[in-house]
């Protein structure tokens, strides 16, 4: 009978520590306020790029989409120049 309350002390004090560690956890994951990068990628299932946020050389914010053969739909960017590829 001692033996049975022992475990059940021991079993609720395991429960109880594991359960403080997993808050601790849970606790100590936040998001982050901003996710930086120089390049951005977003792939589709087969891990092709189908579009891509990148800054030019010449400091222009840049936001290109391909097609599923990787060629290059369209591009756009803050300069005038946005046309369309063909």
């Amino acid at each position: 009978m001692r033996e049975n309350r022992r475990l059940k002390i021991y079993l609720v004090a395991l429960l109880a520590l594991t359960a403080m560690l997993g808050l601790r956890e849970a606790r100590a994951f936040t998001a982050p306020a901003a996710v930086e990068a120089q390049r951005f990628v977003l792939r589709d299932a087969q891990g092709r790029e189908r579009a891509v946020l990148t800054v030019d050389p010449d400091g222009a914010a840049r936001l290109s989409f391909y097609r599923e053969d990787g060629s290059k739909a369209m591009s756009l960017s803050e300069k005038p120049e946005m046309v369309p590829v063909r």
